[in-house]
């Protein structure tokens, strides 16, 4: 009653030109950012397959490479071995390490373990303890190691390994051949998958390869929320979680698995991508404040045609 006629003219008016226009753009931005949230989460979903495809391809050629190294004539054929010396031997491994540009070492050991021949490098001792040489002498197949820190070189590497057999089909000697960490994640970096954080964890989820280098050797799940069901279901899926090291940092979680693939074993990856929210939703912040800043200029333009 205190208020004049002006006054409660001009409150109208701003109320009748603004309050549609909030009311529809309230639910405009409800409608889209629910969109936008689902198809981001769905990118960020397939992103995190396509990672783990990739990265399960590349693996199946390496797992081939080395079953192709153990049908060289020069390893398995005693006639050939008689006339290409062991020098000569170790150039054509030489030219593999060259021609592929991933391997750090190429090495073929006999039945004992002792290296027969190797690519140039510091030289090898007996490898009999080693968990591929052991797997191939009691499978007599090819075998694909969990990443793990080399006896040799002290890095972070993945062996290959392939019984070299003869032309009756015996077993007469091993050949292995060493994939350093640095050239998977070299893998990674050739995908468009920019403002993401990944993390590559064997099947225990123990984190074997990340953006953040001292997150290797935790557990995925710990630092990870939410990852736990997500592994159990064998789902890719897509969820919000928070930061393990900034609890206020949301951050949008992309996970998959390796999938099997013909004649190989499943090596039973899981690859998480993480993208804080405020860059994957960014264009949804981008429509709030247009709304914002819309209602408020049409609120002061209501206002002073009013008065």
């Amino acid at each position: 009653r205190r208020l004049g006629l002006q006054t409660k003219a001009t409150i109208l008016a701003i109320a009748i030109g603004t309050l549609p226009i909030v009311v529809i753009g309230g639910l405009t931005y409800q409608i889209t950012t629910r969109v936008t949230t689902q198809e981001v989460s769905a990118a960020q979903k397939e992103l995190a397959v396509e990672v783990a495809d990739k990265l399960n391809r590349f693996i199946y050629e390496r797992y081939g490479d080395v079953q192709v190294l153990a049908n060289l004539p020069i390893l398995r054929n005693p006639k050939v071995q008689a006339v290409v010396p062991v020098p000569e031997r170790q150039k054509v491994l030489d030219q593999y390490v060259a021609t592929y540009k991933v391997y750090d070492s190429i090495a073929v050991f006999d039945l004992a373990g002792d290296p027969i021949v190797q690519t140039t490098g510091p030289a090898l001792g007996n490898h009999r303890d080693r968990d591929y040489f052991q797997a191939v002498l009691k499978n007599d197949r090819p075998f694909i190691s969990l990443p793990a820190k080399s006896k040799s070189s002290g890095e972070s590497v993945i062996h290959f390994a392939a019984p070299v057999k003869d032309a009756a089909g015996r077993t007469v000697a091993v050949v292995r051949t060493r994939l350093p960490i640095a050239a998977l994640e070299k893998v990674i970096e050739t995908l468009d998958a920019s403002g993401n954080e990944y993390h590559v964890f064997d099947p225990a989820g123990k984190i074997f390869m990340a953006t953040e280098k001292v997150q290797v050797g935790n557990d995925a799940e710990q630092d990870l929320a939410g990852l736990a069901t997500r592994r159990t279901a064998k789902q890719s899926d897509a969820w919000i979680t928070y930061d393990k090291t900034k609890q206020s940092e949301e951050i949008l979680v992309g996970f998959a698995k390796t999938r099997d693939l013909e004649d190989m074993p499943n090596l039973d990856w899981g690859v998480a991508m993480a993208a804080y929210t405020r860059d994957a939703f960014r264009a949804g912040r981008g429509l709030l404040l247009a709304l914002l800043v819309g209602s408020v200029v049409t609120a002061a333009i209501v206002a002073a045609i009013s008065v």
